[in-house]
């Protein structure tokens, strides 16, 4: 991501996820990792659109649910959804 276009926007979007109370848990949340076979789309925008187009692969392990059935964890699901709408909420900010 060239970050002297869009840190303004992802650095409040990850400081967000970062404070945000996940049932009195915090997150690891990290910039930079990379997943195989998830970075294609993202590199794709940058290279291609860097000034306008910012992409990212939100990454979560998966805490919230058992991974080997799919079945969520019903005591996460809110808060995962409140976390979503936090950096959701940080993102718009940031970008009006």
């Amino acid at each position: 991501m060239p970050r002297k276009f869009w840190a303004s926007v992802v650095d409040p979007v990850m400081e967000a996820m970062c404070n945000f109370d996940f049932d009195g848990r915090k997150l690891n949340v990290r910039e930079n990792r990379a997943f195989q076979g998830k970075e294609a789309l993202t590199r794709f925008v940058h290279e291609n659109y860097p000034e306008i187009g910012c992409a990212n692969a939100i990454e979560f392990k998966k805490f919230y649910m058992d991974e080997w059935t799919g079945e969520p964890n019903q005591d996460d699901l809110a808060p995962m959804r409140g976390l979503i709408k936090c950096a959701a909420a940080a993102a718009e900010r940031a970008l009006s």
